[in-house]
């Protein structure tokens, strides 16, 4: 049996957000992992008119990687500029900047010649594809049909319907096109997998609502558990000054920390007012937030920064390596996670795996993923979560859970291999 793993996005843009994490973790395990089990896999892009096999998805993006291979090709010339008047004036006029303008300008082509170089797919008869990634604006349907047609089956993985169920926490645009791209999904797949219980229901009503009686939106249905540890933690990293200086000494005095992008559904506004009624009330809880700007974000940015306490009790890092994540998990007083809509909540279980006490908004997926380990409240209120860190900050209570040495959650690795399973057993059940 062959499955085939679509990567498309990650393997362009590369990032470390929850769906690239997932993609590159499964795809650059799928193989080995597959092979142990039987099922023959490969990762696999579209390039604009047929998809191609790869061998991996790297951390960065095509474009940074070849950024990269440029720069050092650079350095390595640099020496001899000394020697060659003409690359002296070369270098003088702007040389680099001018390689990377023709470079940014002729990347399409460029792409294209090196992805002709790759082996193209050839679909059969019980071969499997599955649309891991969030491809959700590439015009590829027309040749997943024609693969449809020679007897392969497809599914895709879907990791939330936020941009349905909350629209007013997105771009209007990306409303749009994820719309269409459901529903084409859900037209021409055969199964959907879902990363929590959570989002088969929610996708369930969404199913339901739209085919009416069609049972072209009728698709079998499963789910798997994403891994738990920071795989680009290597152990060797270096961890800032500035971020080591936040975690001094007393440690009673270790901030309170949240990992998420700075996005509306993220609820930082809720956090922000939660910890402004703690400090009012003389509470000395720090609090650092960790994630990249995303849409939506300029209100709760310029709230941070003007901040009285910024710098002092409130902290705020956009970029974050994984190994400075991880040394947060280790040495946080908690880690607290407001969000309104989520498909899973990654942040969750990476904390626990650290074994750092969780606080999370009281939704569905949280619920799921961190079952009897985690402190909840209401997303909502920012009183509920106010008087949380008060006792925690001053009387050090926290409500009764389950000890953390208990937690157990799977790895990168045993996530691939629940994949791998519940693709198999998906495809083999139903029609093409």
């Amino acid at each position: 049996m062959r499955l085939f793993i679509d990567c498309t996005y990650t393997h362009s843009r590369g990032g470390n957000d929850g769906i690239q994490r997932t993609v590159r973790n499964i795809v650059n395990r799928a193989r080995a992992t597959g092979k142990a089990v039987g099922v023959a896999c490969q990762p696999v892009i579209w390039t604009g008119n047929k998809f191609v096999e790869i061998d991996q998805v790297a951390f960065a993006g095509r474009w940074a990687r070849l950024r990269n291979l440029v720069e050092r090709f650079l350095r390595t010339l640099k020496p001899w500029i000394v020697v060659f008047k003409p690359l002296r004036i070369l270098y003088r006029s702007n040389f680099r900047k001018r390689v990377f303008r023709i470079l940014r300008k002729h990347e399409g082509a460029l792409r294209k010649l090196l992805l002709c170089l790759r082996n193209p797919v050839h679909f059969s008869q019980d071969d499997i594809l599955l649309l891991l990634d969030s491809t959700w604006d590439v015009p590829f349907w027309h040749a997943i049909r024609a693969a449809k047609l020679r007897g392969t089956r497809v599914g895709f993985v879907l990791y939330d319907i936020i941009p349905l169920v909350a629209p007013e926490t997105c771009p209007q645009e990306h409303v749009a096109v994820f719309s269409r791209w459901l529903d084409e999904a859900s037209r021409t797949c055969s199964f959907c997998i879902t990363i929590s219980q959570a989002v088969a229901e929610d996708y369930k009503r969404f199913a339901a609502r739209k085919s009416a009686g069609d049972a072209s939106h009728a698709a079998a249905f499963g789910s798997f558990r994403l891994g738990a540890e920071l795989d680009a933690a290597t152990g060797q990293g270096k961890v800032r000054a500035s971020l080591q200086a936040m975690f001094a000494p007393p440690a009673r005095q270790r901030p309170y920390i949240t990992v998420a992008k700075i996005e509306p559904r993220k609820n930082h506004a809720c956090l922000l007012e939660a910890f402004d009624r703690a400090w009012a009330a003389s509470a000395s809880a720090k609090l650092c937030i960790i994630g990249k700007p995303g849409w939506g974000s300029e209100a709760i940015l310029k709230r941070i920064r003007n901040h009285p306490l910024n710098g002092t009790s409130l902290f705020m890092f956009n970029d974050l390596s994984d190994q400075e994540l991880s040394y947060c998990y280790e040495n946080a007083k908690a880690m607290i996670f407001p969000s309104t809509h989520e498909g899973f909540g990654l942040p969750i279980i990476e904390a626990l795996h650290h074994g750092l006490p969780v606080f999370a908004s009281d939704i569905p997926a949280h619920r799921e993923v961190g079952g009897e380990y985690c402190v909840y409240f209401d997303p909502a209120s920012a009183d509920s979560l106010a008087r949380l860190i008060l006792d925690n900050v001053n009387k050090g209570a926290f409500p009764p859970v389950k000890p953390l040495e208990g937690f157990r959650w799977p790895d990168w690795e045993e996530s691939c291999r629940e994949l791998i399973a519940i693709t198999r057993l998906l495809a083999e059940a139903g029609p093409c």
